[in-house]
């Protein structure tokens, strides 16, 4: 993959962030907490192994600053007990 990369001249691996078109670092704060939801949306990931692992990776960043994800509602009645 990095030979593809080089010989194709590819951005670098951060590239996302800095692309303004995205507003990923200076938008709202709507703005990247959606295009995270998106990633594992399952329209967009390959399958829902793929799709969890994206949520499982998510999930830890936020972590060092104390939030992490919360149900908001059950739309099948409250778990069991």
């Amino acid at each position: 993959m990095s030979q593809h990369r080089l010989n194709n001249y590819d951005p670098p691996d951060h590239w996302i962030f800095e692309d303004s078109r995205l507003e990923l670092s200076h938008g709202p704060d709507e703005v990247p907490l959606t295009f995270l939801a998106r990633m594992a949306h399952p329209e967009v990931a390959a399958d829902a192994d793929q799709a969890m692992r994206h949520v499982e990776a998510l999930n830890v960043l936020p972590a060092p600053d104390g939030w992490g994800p919360r149900a908001h509602e059950f739309l099948s009645g409250p778990p069991p007990v």
